[in-house]
C-alpha cells in the first residue's frame, strides 16, 4: 500500500489549477499527508536578447508574480485544514524532467495532474511521467469535479501482487474518507482461442472461465484485510478483446468516482513500462479520475529514464 506523505501537484496556470490545489488539500487532510509541492514549470521562453537587455528582469518579474497567484490560491484552500507543509516551486525548463527529478529529490509519494479534454495532446505529460516516475500517479480529467465526494472505487485486478497493493490503497481510501466509500474488484476475463476443441459452446466455456476466477478471487481477497471496508467482486467477459473499453464501461455501470490499477513497473532502465491495460487507461480519454499505483522506487534509474525524455 503507498503512504501518501508527500504530495506533488502539476499545475500548468489555467482554470483547472484551482481545482487541484483544492483536490490537494482534500487528499491531505484525510489522508494525513506531511507535505505538498505546487509545481510548475514554465517551458523556456523565446526572448530576443535585445529585449532582456533593455527588460533585464522581465522574466523573473513574471515568474514571481506567477508564483504569488499560486501561493494565494493555496493559502485560501490549506489555512483551514490540518497542519501541512506547503511549497510553490516555479521552474523553467521541460515539465517531464523537470517533474521526475523534483519528485525523487523530494521523496514524492504520489504525483497529481490534471487532464483537460479541450486541449488536445494534454495526456501526454500523464504518459509519461506515469511511464518514468518511481511513484504512483493520479490523473483527473477537467470534468469529475466530485472527487472529494467519492462513495465508489473500482479496481481492476488479475490477483497479481500489483493488483493486491491497489486493492489495499482503495482500502486505505475508504478507511481515510468520511464518507462511506465501498469497492468493486473487477476481474475481465475471456474465452481462450481453441475453446471448441473442449466440446464447450463459448457460452460454456464462457462460465468456466468465470468459475476459475470466482475461485481466484476467493484466494485473493482471503489474504487482504479488508478492515470493515465493503469489497464486492464483479466479473465480466470481454467479448471482443477490448479490455480497458470493458473497465471504462464497468466502472460507467456501477457508478465509479474513480478507478485504482497497479502499475507493472520494470526495472530495467530501457523498459519503464506500465503493462498494457494500465498504459490503455491513462491513454483513453475518460471523465473519471485514474490513480495508477506503482511502490516507490519500483521503476530504478531514475537518471536513465531521464535520458529517454
Amino acid at each position: 500500500m503507498t503512504v501518501l506523505k508527500n504530495l506533488l501537484v502539476a499545475l500548468d496556470h489555467t482554470e483547472m489549477d484551482g481545482e487541484l490545489v483544492r483536490l490537494s488539500a482534500f487528499i491531505a487532510n484525510t489522508a494525513g499527508s506531511k507535505s505538498v509541492s505546487f509545481f510548475h514549470v514554465v517551458r523556456f521562453l523565446n526572448i530576443p536578447d535585445q529585449v532582456l537587455k533593455e527588460f533585464p528582469h522581465l522574466i523573473d518579474n513574471a515568474l514571481s508574480d506567477r508564483k504569488k497567484e499560486i501561493e494565494a490560491t493555496v493559502k485560501d484552500n490549506f489555512e483551514s485544514k490540518r497542519v501541512v507543509q506547503t511549497e510553490v516551486v516555479i521552474e523553467r525548463g521541460q515539465p517531464t524532467k523537470n517533474i521526475l527529478k523534483w519528485s525523487e529529490k523530494n521523496d514524492i509519494d504520489v504525483i497529481i495532474i490534471g487532464r483537460k479534454k479541450k486541449h488536445k495532446g494534454s495526456g501526454i505529460l500523464s504518459q509519461r511521467l506515469a511511464r518514468r516516475a518511481s511513484c504512483s500517479i493520479l490523473i483527473v480529467p477537467e470534468e469529475s469535479v466530485h472527487i472529494t465526494k467519492l462513495k465508489k472505487l473500482l479496481v481492476p485486478i488479475d490477483f497479481s501482487r500489483h493488483s493486491t497493493l491497489a486493492v489495499e490503497q482503495a482500502i486505505n481510501t475508504a478507511v481515510n474518507s468520511s464518507l462511506d466509500v465501498s469497492i468493486t474488484c473487477l476481474n475481465v476475463y475471456h474465452v481462450p482461442i481453441g475453446y471448441h476443441y473442449s466440446g464447450k459452446s463459448y457460452e460454456e466455456f464462457g462460465e468456466t472461465m468465470k468459475a476459475n476466477a470466482e475461485k481466484d478471487y476467493k484466494r485473493f481477497i482471503r489474504k487482504i484485510d479488508t478492515k470493515g471496508i465493503k469489497v464486492e467482486a464483479l466479473f465480466v467477459l470481454d467479448r471482443h478483446e477490448k479490455p480497458v473499453q470493458v473497465i471504462y464501461d464497468s466502472a460507467l455501470k456501477v457508478h465509479a468516482d474513480g478507478i485504482i490499477i497497479g502499475a507493472r513497473g520494470k526495472t530495467a532502465p530501457a523498459a519503464f513500462l506500465l503493462g498494457s491495460i494500465s498504459e490503455r487507461l491513462i491513454q483513453l480519454e475518460t471523465k473519471i479520475p485514474l490513480l495508477v499505483v506503482r511502490p516507490k522506487g519500483e521503476n530504478a534509474g531514475i537518471m536513465e529514464a531521464l535520458k529517454l525524455i
